[in-house]
């Protein structure tokens, strides 16, 4: 296997949906589906930082397979709140993270 290919078992949890969602986050991620039904990602277009965060939200997603297909790739940088109040806890925890 190549450093430049993260292998996936086949697995149920890897729907369109959920490969979707990847994709959205990485645009320079190639999906390739084998004969088997396995997955190859395909990272050599990702920087560095966007391997690493790529390889954490599937280790995340894989621990935490009942997620919310929305939540998939988030973070504090792309987290859009939809309400004053959650408006509010970004603040507050951006804040909290500036003077720590």
């Amino acid at each position: 296997m190549s450093e430049d290919i993260i292998h996936l078992e086949r697995s149920m949890m890897y729907t369109p949906v959920v490969l979707g969602q990847f994709r959205k986050h990485y645009a320079e991620l190639e999906i390739r589906t084998q004969k088997d039904g396995s997955l190859d990602l395909v990272v050599t277009k990702l920087a560095p930082t966007q391997r690493l965060d790529l390889d954490t939200d599937l280790q995340f997603f894989q621990r935490n397979p009942d997620l919310p297909t929305e939540n998939i790739c988030s973070r504090m940088e792309n987290y859009m709140p939809k309400n004053p109040s959650q408006n509010e806890v970004v603040f507050e925890l951006r804040s909290s993270m500036i003077h720590t």
